[in-house]
């Protein structure tokens, strides 16, 4: 079994919340808000919902398009920006600027049809700052790995797959990028890289997929160990 010459070193993300004070009454302020919100306003309300979704459902992890459906009754343009992410989470900049152009062809339409909603209704645009610390666990071989995925909090998880794209042109997960080119395991990263957490709607089937995964490429290691 290889050893990685630099380890895995999981980590997790704590986070400060913070309210802007920046608040939407209609469609036109949601749209001219978010094109002016830093990208941590975005994430906050897009992406950080996803680890806790099996507490949530129905409500959609993001809360511009539930805002948008339940508030301003625009289910159409609600169903288009959840839609916007079917296939793997796009990075804060790239979600912002399509969800925006979405807003914009919206007001800009026959159907758009101005409303304001009440103060107690209003979208409050908030913050997160995130803190990244480490775990304790910090493992060397696919062996090791298996064990920490058991250990490990959902939310270490979830940032070392999905998370390190946030803010970042990146679009190599952290275990993507370990299994490839610390332990060659290419076949197996390009596995992990495919998981969707849109799927996911029980958080821990996430977490047994990951493990399911791994566990197979053991058990294939193993018997060609055995056989030679």
């Amino acid at each position: 079994m290889i050893r990685a010459k630099n380890p895995f070193v999981f980590k997790t993300r704590l986070n400060l919340l913070e309210i802007t004070g920046e608040k939407a009454k209609n469609l036109k302020d949601l749209m001219g808000l978010t094109e002016s919100v830093p990208l941590s306003v975005v994430y906050f309300h897009t992406q950080h919902l996803l680890p806790f979704q099996q507490h949530l459902s129905p409500k959609s992890p993001n809360d511009f398009a539930y805002w948008i459906k339940k508030e301003l009754h625009e289910e159409v343009l609600s169903e288009k920006i959840i839609a916007l992410d079917l296939q793997r989470p796009l990075n804060a900049h790239d979600f912002k600027e399509k969800m925006i152009q979405l807003m914009k062809s919206h007001l800009a339409s026959a159907e758009y049809r101005e409303f304001n909603v009440s103060p107690s209704k209003e979208f409050n645009f908030i913050k997160a700052k995130a803190f990244i610390v480490p775990t304790g666990h910090k493992v060397y071989n696919l062996f090791e790995f298996y064990g920490a995925l058991k250990e490990v909090s959902i939310d270490s998880i979830y940032l070392h797959l999905f998370g390190a794209e946030t803010f970042s042109e990146k679009h190599e997960n952290d275990f993507f990028y370990w299994l490839k080119n610390e332990l060659k395991e290419k076949v197996l990263a390009d596995s992990i890289s495919r998981l969707d957490p849109f799927v996911f709607y029980a958080t821990e089937g996430l977490r047994a997929q990951l493990i399911k995964l791994v566990n197979k490429r053991l058990r294939a290691i193993k018997k060609s160990e055995g056989a030679s």
